[in-house]
Formats: structure tokens, sequence, C-alpha cells
């Protein structure tokens, strides 16, 4: 069974050394991260409306035409021309059909990604969609994420 545990002060990092310590001799994996929180709603919602604007643009379509098929079709393509510009490994997953057994490689959830992962991918397809004569408006967290960045520069 998986154990995760958070550590933000003296307490907690010594509970997890002692269910270290309490392991029975064995095999085991033990992977320590920096704790990040989820990203907030904002950037998953920016990505939504980007996908429907940059489609509408390349289509040239009014937005409201951008259909749920084509919207995910939109997504998709913009996570491929991503992870085919990058290899980033966070983009993409081994799916196994327990049918037939076959199996193929997918892109995951931009929910699943991280803020820097996802803030990358937004200036990307921000960059990319500017290219092509389109302006995607920064704003939210995404918006912060840049102008803190343009600070550090």
């Amino acid at each position: 069974m998986a154990k995760e545990f958070k550590v933000t002060d003296e307490k907690e990092r010594i509970e997890a050394v002692k269910a270290i310590n309490a392991l029975d001799l064995g095999r085991y994996r033990i992977a320590i991260t920096k704790w990040q929180e989820k990203r907030g709603l904002t950037q998953n919602g920016l990505l939504q409306r980007w996908a429907r604007e940059y489609a509408a643009h390349i289509w040239q379509i009014p937005i409201k035409e951008v259909s749920k098929g084509d919207h995910e079709g939109a997504k998709r393509g913009f996570k491929k021309a991503y992870y085919q510009m990058y290899g980033f490994k966070f983009m993409v997953y081994k799916v196994r059909d327990p049918l037939t057994g076959q199996e193929k490689m997918d892109f995951t959830s931009s929910s699943d990604w991280s803020t820097g992962e996802m803030y990358h991918f937004l200036t990307w397809l921000q960059m990319h969609a500017a290219s092509n004569d389109c302006i995607l408006e920064s704003t939210g967290e995404f918006q912060k994420l840049k102008e803190k960045e343009n600070e550090t520069a």
C-alpha cells in the first residue's frame, strides 16, 4: 500500500522518517519531491478558452461554432505539436486495452500537469498562436506567473 507524506514542519518530517524506519526488509521505491499545490482552475480555464479561440482563428469561424469535437481535436493537436517539439515525458502515458492487450501512447490530461508544466505549455501555445496572427490574451494565474517571471528576468 502506497503512503504519501506532506512534510511542512519538523513533526511531519519525524513521522515520515519513523514510517521509513518501520518498513520490513524488502524492496521499496521511495520518491522525495518538492511539494507544490495543485494548479488553480484558472490555468485550466485559460487553456480551454485559448484552444477554442485559436481553433476558431485557424478555421476562420466564430468561436461559438467550434464544436465539442473540434475543441477536443484542437487540444489534442496542440498537445501533439508541443510534444513533437519538446518530447516532455509528462505529456504522454501508455494505454492498454484489457480486451485485446493492445497498447498505445496517449496524451495526458492537462489537469494532471504541474503549474510549471502548464505554464510552459501555455507560453508555447501563446507564441505559436502569435506566429499565426492570433493573439491570445493572458489573464489570471498565468498572467501573474508571467509578471513574476518578467520581474526576475
